[in-house]
């Protein structure tokens, strides 16, 4: 279960009731768990969708940790979370227009580069590729994984369901070729 199970039933205080809250339908625009609520005698509906029975004597605690787990589970904003700030440096960073602008720049320089590389091999017979060419595949190598490091980070598994999963896995295959290559 989530973290925000645990904490209501660890909340509860084991009463013998186990809560069950929808946890996809969070609270509509402006308004809270609670106001949502709605009572009909020792029920309590969240989103119209699931019921917990409450006793009268543990419905103040039991109310209190549900509202305490669903501020876990869906905070009303990122400063809320604890520990939060590194990863919400990386979304910033990951979501700023100049993010994608860079690194498709780097595209465009490294497509650029393995032309030159090409080049190079085609017209000299030699085995040897000089170290000046090694050393800039390897900053290529680098600046593709930190950017799939960080788009893995903020995105979690979403990057692998996105709309763009396609193009991500591409990614996580061309990144994964050149650090075996290395």
């Amino acid at each position: 279960g989530s973290g925000g199970e645990a904490a209501v039933a660890a909340a509860a205080g084991g009463s013998g009731v186990t809560p069950q809250v929808n946890w996809k339908d969070p609270p509509s625009a402006g308004s809270s768990w609670s106001e949502q609520r709605s009572r009909s005698g020792t029920k309590s509906s969240f989103g119209g969708t699931r019921t917990l029975d409450l006793d009268t004597a543990d419905s103040t605690r039991q109310r209190a940790a549900i509202e305490h787990a669903m501020s876990l589970h869906n905070p009303t904003s990122e400063s809320e979370i604890p520990g939060n700030s590194c990863r919400r440096s990386m979304r910033n960073i990951v979501n700023h227009p100049a993010f994608d602008g860079f690194f498709g720049l780097v595209i465009l320089t490294n497509a650029v580069f393995i032309g030159l590389q090409t080049d190079y091999a085609a017209t000299n017979v030699t085995n040897s590729i000089p170290v000046e060419m090694i050393v800039v595949g390897l900053v290529y190598t680098f600046l593709f994984t930190v950017e799939l490091s960080l788009r893995l980070s903020v995105e979690g598994w979403s990057f692998f369901v996105s709309p763009d999963w396609r193009w991500n896995l591409l990614d996580v295959f061309i990144v994964g070729a050149a650090l075996l290559e290395v």
